[in-house]
């Protein structure tokens, strides 16, 4: 069976000789049967990726700080049901009620997300001193997304607040009791943090990004500003799921409270437990975790009902951690002991048809681009790209699509599409983008600011393009980006970078006279933020005329 596996993990990616590459690894029946590294670690070096090899893992961090969480609990030093204000009174939010320990750990505390904050501000760069900006910016929050158990919403301002409640909890950084706590017990020797790249760590793979034209660059947006900061290697990372297989940590339950899904304040379940995802796979619960930032992927899984788990870690920013996860999670179930294959959930098209094109919803300022793959929608939101399958009741849902990492529902009518995103009821129509004059166009021009989040936005008109927005002047360097019409004073913007790309909306709001005196942004993981417009001098119109050209 292991030379089987081996050969079909031999034949699932191939790396060209000197690219970077991708690490491993397949358990079964609590063994690992097999391991496989392809490409370099350094292109300017010409280092092979080995199983000793550290990459950043992002966001599976988030599964270490849940497990340090649930063994202070065991200590007796904390529970999941306090007030977070117990542990960070500087927080104080303008509403109740409060927000919990658990409430962090399951992404439904509501909060501002950090990170998207810091893209607001212009910030796309690491640097020494971030991680106490990023954490400063999240105590400083006075509004938020939703109340509590409201909705659920992927936010890493959570795991930046709980990484700072272990630290005065135990008068350690948040890493140095992971270390004491679950790296030394589970001799995971090569997993540290490294929150910014001035930090020179032995054995740490580059990360790349391709420019599409047969060129690497090295990756480093975003580092250190998004809260998780751990390296491991593939080694290490077998060593963790194995540990999560067997449930405990120093005698402590820690994998069956970790995978318990979290509930709503209405009672509904969510694909998201403390810190770790909860999927479905050819009708199998999946345990999981992906990372993910410009030039590093990571994913772990573990299906307990046929006992195998999966690891891979890469650092080039085109693979796609949750396709390859599949396909070896394929390998690993097919012609085993319990039978075939398991099928894939695809019900039978019983839907309306829904017409391709793009949809808004003006009251939550929620976007979704809809285009037919056969039988199943492609949906485009402000997140990740979702394949949307016929539940055969009349809508549209992510079936067991492995890739589909977002929990939506669509239910069309012939007004529109009522939608479920995590938790947010949505109405979408479809939009009609409005053809602006010059004139009108100039009604949008002014400079936007939060003073609570340190954003501030400059819009213009640039010829040939029309709307554009410029931030981040006063930080990293001042980025321009155009702004796409989609319905009257409803705005799409694309911001890009090295290896980043997302999506936000701008919803202008007028006063009875019909000037535009604010605007709100809604992202994937923020909602409604609320940005003041400010009188345009005609100093500060020649100074934004010229910041954008």
């Amino acid at each position: 069976m292991h030379t089987r596996i081996a050969h079909a993990l031999e034949a699932l990616f191939e790396v060209e000789k000197n690219a970077p590459g991708v690490a491993f690894g397949l358990i079964k029946d609590g063994e690992i049967v097999a391991r496989r590294c392809a490409g370099l670690a350094s292109l300017e070096h010409r280092v092979p990726i080995q199983s000793t090899t550290r990459f950043h893992i992002v966001s599976i961090t988030k599964t270490f700080t849940a497990a340090a969480i649930l063994l202070l609990q065991a200590e007796g030093r904390l529970r999941l049901e306090d007030e977070i204000s117990a542990h960070l009174p500087e927080l104080m939010l303008s509403s109740s009620p409060a927000i919990t320990i658990r409430e962090l750990l399951t992404m439904t505390s509501g909060l501002y997300d950090s990170l998207e904050i810091e893209r607001l501000r212009g910030i796309w760069h690491p640097s020494p001193h971030r991680e106490r900006d990023c954490l400063d910016l999240v105590l400083s929050q006075r509004q938020r997304s939703f109340m509590p158990r409201a909705v659920y919403a992927y936010c890493n301002a959570n795991f930046v607040l709980l990484a700072e409640i272990i630290r005065r909890v135990t008068g350690m950084d948040a890493d140095a009791y992971r270390a004491r706590a679950i790296y030394a017990p589970l001799g995971l020797t090569a997993t540290q943090a490294r929150s910014h790249d001035a930090i020179v760590l032995a054995d740490l793979a580059d990360g790349y990004v391709s420019d599409g034209h047969g060129c690497w660059y090295r990756a480093t947006d975003v580092l250190g500003i998004s809260g998780d900061v751990v390296t491991s290697c593939l080694d290490d990372l077998l060593k963790w799921v194995l540990a999560l297989r067997a449930g405990c940590i120093r005698d402590v339950p820690i994998t069956a409270v970790m995978a318990t899904p979290a509930q709503l304040a209405d009672g509904r379940a969510l694909p998201y437990g403390l810190g770790l995802a909860l999927r479905r796979y050819r009708g199998l619960d999946v345990l999981c975790h992906t990372g993910s930032q410009p030039g590093y992927k990571a994913h772990i899984c573990l299906i307990p009902e046929r006992d195998i788990g999966v690891v891979l870690i890469g650092n080039r920013d085109d693979l796609s951690p949750t396709t390859l996860a599949a396909a070896a999670m394929d390998i690993l179930l097919a012609g085993g002991p319990t039978g075939p294959l398991p099928a894939q959930r695809n019900p039978v098209p019983s839907s309306p048809t829904v017409e391709p094109g793009i949809y808004v919803d003006r009251a939550n300022g929620e976007y979704l681009s809809l285009c037919r793959r056969d039988t199943a929608l492609l949906g485009e939101t402000l997140g990740e790209s979702v394949m949307l399958y016929p539940d055969g009741c009349g809508g549209y849902e992510v079936a067991d699509d492995y890739k589909n990492t977002f929990p939506l529902s669509l239910r069309p009518s012939k007004e529109g599409l009522a939608a479920d995103l995590g938790g947010l009821k949505c109405w979408f129509e479809q939009a009609s983008a409005p053809c602006c004059s010059a004139a009108e166009l100039e009604d949008y021009v002014g400079i936007y600011e939060n003073l609570e989040a340190g954003i501030q936005h400059h819009i213009s008109v640039r010829a040939g393009q029309g709307l554009v927005v410029t931030y981040g002047q006063s930080f990293d360097r001042a980025r321009t980006f155009r702004m796409q019409a989609l319905a009257p004073d409803f705005f799409l913007v694309r911001p890009t970078g090295l290896g980043v790309s997302y999506r936000h909306v701008f919803r202008f709001e007028r006063a009875k006279s019909g000037i535009i005196i604010a605007a709100t942004l809604t992202l994937e993981r923020l909602k409604g933020l609320r940005l003041v417009r400010r009188e345009c001098t005609a100093t500060r119109e020649a100074h934004l005329e010229g910041a954008v050209r």
